[in-house]
């Protein structure tokens, strides 16, 4: 399971309890246990609330289309029902490094849709040199 390790707030400790922590592996390579914090909110001094809570957070995913523009470490890419010109590009360039890209199925050909204004603009170019 992918999680993101997350501390939004300063203010947190940690606490210590009979539960087992996990152990989280990051892309670096390292491995941490990660204890339960607690996070409390004060009013005027006094306490008005709190939480206990294990800072993770699951991995996200997103279509191809909500990726354009953003670059990540790491992604699997699932280009199954790829069906829109450039869509193979968009996804499979997002991530930094060769790396750090995992196909949730095998590359198709038929999955790679270049848009045909597109191909003959590069071959009057490549013509023209």
């Amino acid at each position: 399971m992918l999680v993101t390790l997350y501390r939004n707030d300063l203010s947190s400790s940690q606490c210590s309890d009979s539960d087992r922590s996990p152990v989280v592996k990051f892309s670096d390579g390292s491995s941490r246990i990660v204890s339960k914090e607690k996070f409390i909110i004060s009013l005027g001094g006094a306490v008005v609330a709190q939480r206990i809570q294990l800072p993770l957070t699951l991995a996200w995913g997103m279509s191809v289309h909500k990726s354009q523009g953003i670059t990540v470490d790491r992604a699997i890419v699932d280009l199954k029902h790829a069906f829109e010109f450039g869509q193979a590009y968009v996804a499979l360039s997002r991530v930094r490094s060769f790396s750090g890209l995992s196909l949730k199925h095998p590359l198709s050909i038929t999955q790679i849709k270049v848009c045909p204004e597109v191909m003959l603009f590069y071959k009057q170019l490549k013509f023209n040199t």
